[in-house]
């Protein structure tokens, strides 16, 4: 048994952790990098940017005050009838042991910002399991996901992170994510490459050991590219 689905659900928490000190801060700042002297009016499309771009940024930064793997943490059992149309179907078909050899993959885009230069990277994340005793809602997956983005990573951390708490969280047989993201601080400086894509790959458990389930999962994701 193969599933494959795809969900965008996003949730972002917004809690205020700066000050008026920190946006008159921001503000000589952005008047540095202008040129402009204190005695000098912002424009009114930069009057309320010192605020905005501290809510952005605690917006962006939200994943270091939760803990991502929380939203793993209700799962259910492999054999609930409710993984399937009916409980008849389910209990001719899907049994635990049936269901072991399943892979499960879920796909979204999501941002983070790389901890070299606090430059956003746009990243398609794929994450596949094989379940051991329990499954996850298909959401709290994508809320994972996008909580450790809202942290300052390297790629490979962020899909290190998914992977560790998927297996933690679940027991998981099996844990492959991989992410493919377009980095600004590449395409916009530096190189200023426009069209380069880094790939990254965390692989847990059966997925490390066994090639076909492997090269199954990554025919599922690409399949969930194109659809």
């Amino acid at each position: 048994m193969k599933r494959i689905f795809e969900n965008t659900e996003t949730k972002t928490v917004v809690t205020n952790i700066f000050n008026k000190e920190d946006e008159k801060m921001v503000e000589h700042l952005l008047r540095k990098m202008l040129g402009l002297e204190e005695g000098v009016e912002l424009d009114d499309n930069l009057k309320e940017t010192p605020p905005r771009y501290l809510k952005l940024w605690t917006e962006m930064t939200e994943g270091y005050r939760e803990d991502p793997a929380k939203y793993l943490e209700k799962s259910f059992p492999v054999n609930s009838p409710n993984l399937a149309d009916d409980e008849d179907t389910f209990a001719n078909e899907y049994t635990p042991d049936a269901f072991h050899k399943g892979i499960v993959v879920v796909s979204t885009d999501a941002w983070s910002n790389c901890c070299h230069h606090l430059a956003p990277m746009h990243c398609r994340v794929d994450v596949a399991y094989i379940p051991g005793e329990k499954v996850v809602g298909l959401s709290k997956i994508v809320r994972c996901v996008k909580s450790y983005g809202r942290r300052l990573n390297l790629q490979e951390a962020w899909g290190e992170n998914i992977a560790n708490a998927m297996m933690n969280k679940l027991q998981a047989r099996g844990v492959m994510v991989r992410i493919s993201g377009i980095h600004s601080c590449v395409s916009m400086r530096g190189a200023s490459e426009q069209t380069s894509k880094t790939t990254t790959m965390a692989i847990r458990g059966s997925f490390a050991e066994d090639v076909s389930a492997r090269e199954e999962a990554i025919s599922l994701m690409d399949r969930n590219e194109t659809n």
